[in-house]
């Protein structure tokens, strides 16, 4: 997830631990929590389920796997 393509600053200085954001993600309403029970770099997204598939495609991209790479740096 990049602030190239969601119009709220996901940072960890910005966007604190169990803090909730609203905004845009490429067009489509977004409830952003970052999360996390162990300390890691982790959000959670919830969008209507109508915009699902795409938003989650959009996270995932061409290769599945590098969404869970990118969150273990």
């Amino acid at each position: 997830m990049t602030s190239a393509i969601i119009d709220f600053d996901i940072g960890r200085d910005a966007f604190g631990h169990m803090q909730i954001r609203e905004g845009v993600w490429m067009g489509v309403p977004v409830r952003v929590a970052r999360v996390s029970f162990t300390g890691e770099l982790q959000y959670e997204v919830s969008v209507q389920a109508r915009h699902a598939e795409s938003v989650t495609a959009s996270v995932r991209g061409p290769n599945p796997l590098a969404c869970s790479r990118a969150s273990a740096r």
